[in-house]
């Protein structure tokens, strides 16, 4: 029987120091495939946060102006006396109310400007409306319990109208433009003395829903290309405008009506209170989008990586792959060493 070849010492130690090499590279790869994939998530969460803020800022403008001009209004004397009891009285005494209007509309005339619409609810149960037609009457018997949660306390609540039952109880068999239209409103109570008397009439200032969607999709364009997904929601968590199917008050109820940042059913959910909190913005992004930007940024880095590190080994070997090729090795073989 032949004797038995041995591996050759050389061979095995070198065999060892390839294989030691080979690990320090992994290690040192997927440390700073770790690192670099941490730096990235925690850019893109911060890009997030101050692209969220931004946006509520534009969100939290637009309603300041209505508040503005709602606040306005009921701090002018002229339009409270002309509401509260001008046009009521000339209305109930089967005068004409033409002229009341006319003043009305030249004490609110940023409205046509802004686009809003006018609604007041009297404490004698009268509708008022100031939109592209005027008109007041009776509410009706059965009198919309819209604010009956309110506290009449003088203080802004916005509201999403389905239908604006006072309107459509009001206008009888008039012709209103828009009646059958959603409407986003800002309410505040007030009355006929001071202003800062908590009165039994409602100054609701309107807009169209669907001109309100168009103007949160121009204020929050910033965010195209992100994955994000906004909901407004007021306190009662009513959805005043939503890009989403979800239920966002069963969201907030579940995390204890908070805000911040939630991962819960295969998406993370950014939760900011504006408006003095009187409203709730909800920016909802799926974890596979979330996750797709940092996956190429990943894929881009591991890439350059290997690309260095097999230009780093070929330069540092090529003499020894070189001597190698010269005694005779087979091809093959010097490519399972690299």
């Amino acid at each position: 029987m032949g004797k038995k070849n041995k591996e050759p010492i050389v061979k095995r130690l070198f065999r060892t120091y390839i294989l030691l090499i080979g690990l320090c590279v992994l290690v040192l790869l997927t440390g700073m495939l770790l690192y670099s994939g941490y730096l990235i998530n925690r850019n893109i969460m911060q890009t997030q946060r101050q692209l969220s803020l931004s946006i509520n800022q534009n969100i939290e403008n637009y309603f300041r102006e209505m508040n503005d001009f709602s606040m306005s209004l009921v701090k002018n004397e002229a339009f409270r006396e002309g509401v509260l009891k001008g046009l009521p009285e000339a209305y109930h005494e089967g005068r004409s109310t033409v002229g009341v209007f006319s003043g009305l509309y030249q004490e609110a005339h940023e409205m046509i400007q802004k686009k809003y619409s006018i609604g007041i609810i009297t404490g004698q149960d009268d509708y008022i409306w100031m939109g592209n037609e005027y008109f007041i009457g009776e509410a009706g018997q059965e009198t919309p319990g819209i604010y009956q949660d309110y506290a009449m306390d003088g203080s802004p609540v916005v509201k999403y109208l389905g239908r604006n039952k006072y309107l459509q109880n009001s206008m009888g068999e008039r012709r209103v433009s828009g009646a059958d239209s959603a409407k986003v409103v800002l309410a505040r109570s007030f009355g006929k003395g001071n202003i800062l008397y908590n009165g039994d009439a409602v100054l609701e200032i309107q807009v169209d829903a669907e001109e309100f969607a168009d103007a949160i999709r121009r204020l929050s364009i910033g965010k195209n290309g992100t994955g994000f997904r906004i909901s407004i929601l007021n306190t009662e968590g009513e959805e005043i405008f939503s890009e989403t199917d979800w239920d966002g008050k069963v969201f907030l109820e579940a995390n204890g009506w908070e805000a911040g940042r939630f991962r819960k059913d295969g998406s993370y959910t950014y939760v900011y209170k504006i408006f003095d909190s009187g409203l709730y913005v909800l920016y909802n992004i799926s974890i596979s989008d979330y996750y797709s930007r940092l996956s190429f940024f990943v894929a881009v880095v591991l890439a350059g990586l290997i690309l260095y590190a097999n230009q780093f080994l070929m330069k540092r070997r090529k003499r020894e792959l070189g001597t190698y090729a010269l005694l005779g090795m087979p091809t093959g073989k010097v490519a399972r060493l690299l």
